[in-house]
């Protein structure tokens, strides 16, 4: 039978209508969450106080007040950098080739021209040292460009690696140099080297090829020697091997390794090459007996020639030695640092002049070869000293570079012209000034403010190195901080520094100083800082303490540390839950306390806020370390209090001392409360259901009268205006009716309790809404035989609470079904019909079935066919026997007539 069920084609149509409902919430709520936590996360100011300052080199923002004291924030080496290089830009400076301004190297005392050559060295050494802090890589990279755009490159026409930079250029005249040093071919790697990007940065072939070109053309026939494994000072000299060139040749390789964006096959090169140039340098160039390097080998061979030891030459040996040492990062050399030593002992013993702070150079035998102090020399000097004091922590070198450092400035500075002169002969300065020795001071200068920046400060209170963010009771406790002031070059060497100026700014929470101690470190780098908690402090957390230390050759290190001041009652529990309370209400707050005091203490309990009414209450608090002290109050909210969150304050006193003042955020809401607001769940369209709400008028003294309403989108609107007297706790009950005329699987109820048009209290809830009837089974037959009877079975529930009267239809007319009503629950109903009688009817007979209420409404229709089939009584009695019956008739007649004919023969 095939029928139309409009019941089932609804409910499927309202379930795929709450499939796509519930994807559109889903959709929106994932959406709305995401716009929350960006609106939270990303937004929010962030107003927490963080204790995470104990880390040593924390960096703060506090401003340290200096109160025009400049030497905490300025080293001593670059206080002269500026005019220095107004000297030089505005004495030396030539604008040979177009887009590239040069420098010259020689001039007088006034920065008068006293040569007119160009060199490379020179040029380039001055974006590495005094002009390296005002550009950036990309100046720098169109700098190497500019360069090599200019006469002072060299690209000749067949071998690849027949280029480099010459070593200089006469600007009047234009004739050049065309010897291209090693060293002026190195000092391009080291410049591009510090703006190296890391390989995945879209310049970094950009940096990374010059780089490589330049290395590969030192280790090339143009420079190196595979026979010896030694580098040549300038390209395809057959003639002398020189220590200076190829100590500058080691320190390129180990600035190539320390680089961590290089290419692992520039890495390997470099790695290869340091190493073998130190052992061929160590095996040939190096005093075994008396310590240091020769200056050079001999004609064609690697014996020394002239084994004087020069002061440059043996201060980069220094530098070059500590080098290699210090970048085995694993299993350090140990022979490469005592090797340095030795040179600095020996140096420090024979050619130092502690009248001026200065060194000459040495004979093989290490005797002064002249009364000549060398600024260029001396400026590497320097550098060597600050190295092995990086190394070791020895403050011997360190204190070393300094006299060398004041010599210099005292001695070689020009105070009236600025720049340095290039030496002192025999006591009298030669005041010329050669650009490349005022280079390599500045470039000593810079090396000493890096390890003028290694200083750190640790600071632990009261020795404990874990207590972060201590608590300290006033009145009672001493802060007690341990500091250590120490250089720190990381994994080699520490130096705890002593004698230096130690400074202590105790602040507030909101940043406001109020104690400042200024102290010294001992001979050891330490300080321990007192300080008595008064009872005066305000109790709270965020106090910080910045500690600062700086001593002249020593850069200021600070740290901040984070501390709270307690009166040692700390809260336990007991009104963490409490989040609201009503005008009116009477309340009895208890709370525990735990004292870590070293007494048992009397104290003054109350509560004050806005909104209540409260007296004072004495309490006493017992010592009891892990045991609370429970103490209670009863305070009375106000009639009249605003409905806000309100702030209330715990507080206990002893005097005007204050001890404890815990700090919550309380909801007062109105003095009407409702509570076990209780309803059917589940509604049947057009039925009525159950809903009741109890009141609370917390008003002690007044009677309050409102409006209770119950509405929602197809529920009957309830509204009642009601009174209760104060003190009074009512419940009230409605039945409330659903409207029939609805077709969606859940309504809103919303409960407003209002005052003069005020909404004190408003709860939305949500009901199951069922449809009246479910339609569990439907069957007509879809053939029956002719005269037979066709029976419709139907099984329906009544969701319903009550019988409800029906009529079935069949095309219209009423028939008589097993029941007349539907009685809650499972209901089954048969009806029975007899399509036809006429034992020739064969057609198909069409129905059209409606069960309908009382009141004639629709509540379920079917439409069926069924078609006629021949019976076998009407086929026996219809079709077979008229058939049968005159055949048979006409066979007995015929029958007797032949044995009438038999009987007459």
């Amino acid at each position: 039978m095939n029928y139309h069920n409009s019941f089932s084609t609804q409910w499927k149509l309202n379930k795929r209508g709450k499939k796509r409902f519930l994807s559109y919430l889903i959709i929106s709520m994932i959406l709305f969450n995401f716009a929350v936590v960006n609106l939270f996360f990303f937004n929010s100011p962030n107003n927490s106080v963080t204790f995470e300052n104990d880390i040593v080199g924390n960096k703060d923002n506090s401003t340290i007040k200096t109160q025009g004291d400049i030497a905490l924030l300025q080293d001593p080496f670059t206080t002269n950098f500026k005019d220095l290089w107004e000297f030089f830009n505005g004495n030396y400076y030539i604008n040979r080739w177009s887009d590239l301004g040069t420098y010259f190297r020689e001039g007088d005392i006034d920065g008068d021209i006293t040569s007119d050559l160009i060199y490379s060295l020179d040029n380039m050494l001055l974006y590495d040292t005094l002009r390296g802090n005002e550009v950036d890589g990309t100046e720098i990279l169109e700098f190497y460009n500019q360069m090599k755009a200019t006469p002072l490159w060299y690209s000749g026409d067949t071998d690849p690696y027949d280029i480099g930079f010459i070593e200089s250029v006469d600007s009047s005249t234009g004739v050049k140099n065309y010897k291209r040093n090693l060293i002026d071919n190195l000092i391009p790697i080291s410049l591009l080297l510090d703006y190296l990007p890391s390989q995945s940065n879209p310049t970094y072939s950009d940096f990374n090829s010059p780089i490589s070109e330049m290395f590969l053309l030192a280790i090339s026939p143009q420079f190196w020697n595979d026979t010896y494994q030694i580098f040549m000072d300038s390209n395809s000299s057959s003639n002398y091997f020189y220590t200076e060139s190829n100590l500058y040749g080691i320190l390129t390789c180990l600035e190539i390794i320390q680089n961590s964006y290089v290419s692992s096959s520039l890495f390997d090169l470099a790695h290869d090459y340091a190493g073998n140039v130190m052992d061929t340098l160590m095996n040939n160039l190096w005093d075994d007996a008396n310590y240091g390097f020769y200056n050079r080998t001999a004609y064609q061979s690697l014996n020394p020639e002239d084994e004087n030891k020069d002061l440059k030459v043996n201060a980069l040996g220094i530098i070059a030695l500590v080098d290699f040492y210090t970048f085995k990062e694993t299993t350090p050399e140990e022979t490469h640092l005592n090797n340095a030593i030795k040179i600095f002992e020996k140096t420090d013993e024979s050619l130092y002049q502690g009248a001026y702070g200065l060194y000459y150079s040495g004979s093989s035998d290490w005797t002064p070869i002249n009364n000549i102090f060398d600024l260029e020399a001396n400026a590497y000097m320097i550098k060597a000293c600050l190295k092995l004091f990086e190394a070791t922590g020895n403050i011997t070198y360190y204190e070393r570079a300094q006299d060398i450092f004041e010599a210099f400035e005292d001695d070689f500075y020009d105070d009236i012209n600025s720049g340095y002169y290039k030496e002192i002969v025999s006591g009298t300065p030669n005041t010329e000034k050669n650009f490349l020795s005022n280079l390599r001071v500045t470039e000593a200068y810079l090396y000493a403010v890096d390890i003028y920046k290694m200083t750190e400060i640790f600071a632990d209170f009261n020795f404990t190195k874990d207590l972060t963010n201590p608590k300290y009771l006033f009145n009672q406790d001493t802060i007690k901080i341990n500091i250590t002031y120490r250089y720190n070059s990381e994994r080699f060497a520490l130096y705890n520094i002593s004698s230096a100026d130690i400074t202590y700014v105790l602040r507030y929470a909101n940043g406001t100083e109020f104690y400042i101690q200024h102290n010294t470190t001992t001979i050891y780098g330490n300080h321990t800082f007192y300080y008595k908690i008064p009872t005066t402090m305000p109790i709270e957390s965020g106090y910080t303490v910045l500690i600062f230390a700086n001593t002249t050759y020593f850069g200021m290190a600070k740290i901040t540390k984070s501390f709270t001041i307690s009166s040692g009652i700390e809260y336990y529990d007991g009104i963490d839950y409490v989040n609201s309370l009503y005008q009116g209400q009477r309340v009895n707050i208890s709370l525990r306390l735990n004292n870590t005091r070293k007494d048992n203490i009397n104290l003054n309990f109350t509560i004050e806020s806005n909104s209540i009414q409260c007296g004072i209450k004495e309490v006493m608090i017992e010592n009891r370390i892990n045991n609370s002290t429970t103490i209670w109050i009863n305070f009375t909210i106000d009639d009249i209090a605003e409905i806000e969150m309100t702030k209330f304050h715990f507080i206990l006193r002893n005097g005007t001392t204050k001890f404890f003042d815990y700090e919550k955020d309380i909801s007062i809401e109105n003095g009407l409360h409702y509570f076990n607001l209780l309803y059917d769940s589940i509604v049947v369209r057009g039925d009525s259901f159950f809903v009741s709400v109890c009141l609370t008028n917390f008003l002690a003294n007044t009677t309050q009268s409102f409006n209770l309403t119950f509405s929602g989108d197809y529920i009957i609107k309830y509204s009642e205006e009601l009174t209760l007297d104060k003190g009074e706790t009512k419940t009230f009950s409605y039945e409330l009716l659903l409207s029939e005329n609805i077709y969606v699987d859940k309504v809103q109820l919303e409960m407003n309790i209002s005052k003069s048009n005020i909404v004190l209290h408003n709860k939305i809830v949500e009901i199951t809404v069922y449809q009246e009837f479910l339609i569990l089974s439907a069957s007509f037959p879809s053939s029956v035989p002719q005269g037979s009877s066709a029976t419709f079975l139907l099984t329906i529930h009544n969701n319903k609470n009550i019988p409800i009267g029906y009529t079935l239809k069949i095309n219209g007319q009423a028939v008589k079904t097993n029941s007349i009503e539907l009685l809650p629950g499972e209901n089954r109903i048969e009806a029975t019909i007899t399509p036809t009688i006429n034992p020739y009817d064969f057609s198909t007979k069409s129905y059209y079935i409606t069960l309908e209420d009382n009141s004639g409404n629709l509540i379920v229709s079917y439409y069926g066919e069924v078609k006629i089939e021949l019976s076998i009584m009407n086929l026996v009695l219809f079709y077979i026997l008229p058939i049968l019956i005159p055949i048979g008739i006409v066979l007995f007649f015929k029958n007797k007539e032949i044995k009438t004919k038999l009987l007459r023969r």
